[in-house]
């Protein structure tokens, strides 16, 4: 699936950042990679006013519950994050300026399928540094990385 740069600035918005500059996307592999730094995101309040609405066509098929990936640049889940909300079953290689050191997966359902994420020391998404594998327990998890932080991640949800 390919989105033009005018609607990958409004899914981020509605993904709950808000971009200052367009951010760099590119293929290879057939693997889709959008490169976002701590600089192109803005928190953006919880009220729900404040979020562009605009509608976005899409292939994607709907899934049933709620699902977020909270990454933090500090251990157990704290400080500073960015995050993505309601991932389908990967396509798209998350890729960090600063490394993550923690993941917190939350789910609105707690039952099968179970949200995930493969998570590399490298910026592409391959593993030939280090790979670590996150998922959720309940309906949330914390979990902290075991080398030394993440520069990409792929995100997973009923493969």
């Amino acid at each position: 699936m390919q989105f033009s740069i005018t609607a990958l600035t409004s899914i981020l918005a509605l993904l709950g950042a808000v971009a200052k500059a367009a951010p760099t996307v590119e293929v290879k592999n057939d693997i889709r990679y959008v490169y976002l730094t701590e600089e192109d995101l803005t928190f953006v309040p919880e009220d729900e006013t404040a979020l562009n609405t605009t509608s976005v066509t899409s292939d994607l098929v709907a899934r049933g519950g709620q699902r977020t990936a909270h990454f933090y640049f500090q251990y157990n889940c704290a400080g500073s994050y960015s995050y993505v909300d309601n991932f389908g079953c990967g396509g798209t290689c998350y890729v960090f300026a600063t490394p993550a050191q923690s993941i917190e997966i939350s789910q609105e359902i707690n039952a099968s399928p179970y949200p995930t994420a493969s998570l590399f020391s490298t910026r592409s998404c391959s593993d030939e540094l280090g790979h670590q594998s996150a998922g959720v327990a309940g309906f949330h998890s914390c979990t902290n990385t075991n080398i030394g932080g993440w520069g990409s991640a792929y995100l997973y949800y009923k493969c």
